[in-house]
């Protein structure tokens, strides 16, 4: 037989006149308690408690904005302005800048067409950017226009050469006979009257009282004999360093290096960036670099640059959600939500206490038991339920009647008909007339109470009302206590109820006294 503790008896006290009960004042109720327009007033038994709200700080009836921004510019990016608001505040990246504010990154201006003239160059700079002429134009960048260098000391040309300008550069075109660069140009005029014994890569040069021979620029020798002089041998040609020189006959060709652009001699770095993104994910951030370019997805993606897939945070475990929130991934980024039971901001979260309002619809005669992130009503001692509803034991609504006249001991022999194994529940029963109003306590005979073998309480009945006893349901079959079972008996005052487990087997019954 299970151990059982017993209940204390309950004292009864009479009283001549009813005693006013004392009830816990609400401080809340009126003017927050007292407590300030920024904290939390909470009632407790007999007092109460001033909490100042998440963003705050001080003991509850003074409570001063927290200025986040003054510790670690509030988190924020470096380049990002940390606002103060009360109770909180906001990380709002700086001009030039893009991001959420706690990350900020520089925006490219250069990456969006129009933005310097297109015979401008355009340098990004972190927050900003710069547009430059290129190189035979004026301006501030933003309107660029061709210098005409012929006006200006004819471009430098021979005084028998002519300058001809163009967009961005100019050329020198020497005279009809007169042989050169057009920087440099010679008189040939005699030298078309007659065979000459000049180099077929040489030039004749009448000087007027002779015909003199000179080998072409790009050749070497006496006029009479030329030979090809290799350029690029000496500095290169003249070629820029990003640039490839490649001899020719009489002369070399300046060609600038893949990702470059320019006339050989001077070569500028081609900004893949500016068209296209460079080909870049739209997701990506490109990087120009010296004759080359980089594609690099942005935070909250994964990929080569190329191919940029969105990283799912909440499955990557890279965010930064309190472990009692929600994670919600989106596109380049993630939120965070306290889950019920909950309160805060997702990355910190705090359980709510719902025992502190109405005891959260707990029965008056239950106890809420605040959990993380739950709660719990439980019927408190001496009563029963589902913590939402309780009921005393006692109360008719928690047992059933007993009223069948058969059970009563005084039944002879001959009606055995009855059992109460099988669709018998184990509850609380109150014997009730005609049946009597308890269980039999001594053996009744075999073949009485309606059946072959009648059952009996064996054990101490409560005295004290709100007193329970634990004894033996007994059924007499040869002997008078075989098949013992736990049978509880609860003093009511002016009767009992008894929990009765379902017989061990058929031609059972309870039996009952007048």
């Amino acid at each position: 037989m299970a151990a059982v503790t017993k209940t204390p008896p309950v004292a009864t006290i009479m009283a001549a006149s009813p005693v006013p009960a004392c009830l816990d004042i609400n401080e809340c109720a009126i003017n927050n308690g007292g407590c300030d327009n920024d904290a939390t007033c909470t009632n407790n038994n007999g007092s109460f408690t001033c909490t100042c709200l998440p963003g705050y700080a001080g003991d509850g009836f003074v409570c001063e904005d927290i200025n986040e921004c003054a510790v670690d510019h509030g988190g924020c990016s470096a380049d990002a302005d940390c606002t103060n608001t009360p109770g909180n505040f906001t990380c709002t990246c700086h001009p030039g800048f893009t991001g959420d504010g706690v990350w900020c990154e520089d925006i490219n201006e250069c990456l969006f067409n129009g933005t310097c003239d297109v015979f401008a160059e355009c340098n990004n700079t972190a927050g900003n950017f710069s547009c430059s002429c290129l190189e035979g134009f004026s301006g501030d960048g933003f309107f660029c226009e061709d210098i005409n260098e012929c006006s200006v000391d004819d471009g430098g040309c021979d005084e028998n050469a002519v300058c001809t300008n163009s967009i961005g550069s100019f050329t020198c075109t020497c005279n009809m006979f007169y042989s050169g660069d057009g920087f440099s140009c010679m008189d040939i005029s005699q030298c078309y009257r007659g065979n000459t014994p000049c180099d077929s890569n040489a030039m004749c040069v009448d000087t007027g009282d002779e015909l003199t021979c000179s080998c072409n620029i790009g050749y070497n020798g006496d006029g009479y004999d030329c030979t090809d002089v290799d350029e690029c041998a000496v500095n290169d040609g003249g070629c820029d360093s990003s640039a490839t020189c490649t001899n020719t006959v009489g002369s070399f060709v300046c060609t600038c290096n893949t990702g470059y652009t320019g006339d050989g001699f001077t070569c500028q770095d081609i900004n893949e960036c500016l068209t296209d993104n460079g080909g870049c994910h739209q997701h990506a951030l490109c990087t120009n670099t010296l004759a080359s370019f980089t594609c690099t997805c942005l935070n909250g993606f994964l990929g080569d640059g190329y191919s940029c897939v969105d990283v799912d945070e909440c499955i990557s475990y890279n965010d930064s959600c309190d472990p009692n929130a929600n994670c919600t991934n989106s596109i380049g980024n993630f939120t965070c939500t306290c889950n019920s039971g909950y309160t805060g901001n997702g990355y910190t979260c705090e359980d709510i206490n719902e025992c502190l309002v109405d005891n959260d619809g707990c029965d008056v005669h239950a106890t809420c038991t605040n959990t993380v992130g739950n709660f719990s009503c439980g019927c408190n001692y001496g009563y029963t339920g589902d913590g939402v509803t309780c009921v005393d034991f006692c109360d008719e609504l928690s047992y059933v009647n007993i009223s069948d006249s058969w059970r009563s001991v005084t039944l002879g022999a001959g009606v055995t008909s009855h059992c109460d194994s099988g669709d018998w529940v184990t509850q609380w029963y109150r014997i009730v007339p005609p049946a009597g109003t308890k269980l039999a306590t001594t053996c009744p005979p075999v073949n009485h109470c309606g059946s072959s073998y009648p059952a009996w309480y064996s054990g101490t009945e409560p005295a004290s009302p709100g007193e329970e006893n634990i004894g033996q349901g007994c059924t007499h079959i040869v002997q008078c206590c075989q098949f013992p079972v736990t049978v509880t008996v609860r003093n009511c005052g002016p009767y009992f109820i008894y929990n009765l487990p379902n017989p061990p087997s058929c031609n059972i019954t309870y039996c009952t006294n007048v």
